[in-house]
């Protein structure tokens, strides 16, 4: 009886635990980033603040926060926005739980160019 306690204590050692992880990944095409999240394990509603940093010409048209989509655009020198010269730029976003501790970051590179249209 105490080999069968024995065993059983060393394979539960043995076995992986489970656990749940908030996930987290940003993709960035030029002018436009998303961000997907696994909230699993997490108080949710969470936050999500976007920081774009690379250019001191960035228009973000509509307010990006809490929302998993952000788009953008950098006018050229002369403003003129039918010609667009790329810019690279850094896109960061930052996720708070419900309680507004910080569970998770994400970086990518982006272009920012002009508006077209």
């Amino acid at each position: 009886m105490a080999l069968l306690v024995f065993a059983g204590s060393l394979v539960s050692g043995l076995l992986p635990s489970q656990a749940h992880a908030f996930s987290i990944s940003l993709s960035c095409s030029t002018g436009l980033c998303v961000v997907s999240l696994d909230t699993t394990g997490v108080s949710t509603p969470v936050s999500i603040d976007w920081d774009i940093a690379g250019s001191a010409n960035i228009i973000i048209p509509r307010y990006c926060g809490n929302k998993r989509l952000c788009s953008f655009y950098c006018p050229d020198g002369n403003d003129d926005p039918t010609h667009p010269v790329a810019f690279p730029v850094t896109v960061t976003v930052v996720v708070a739980d419900a309680g507004n501790q910080i569970v998770g970051t994400a970086s990518a590179h982006a272009l920012c160019a002009g508006q077209v249209g």
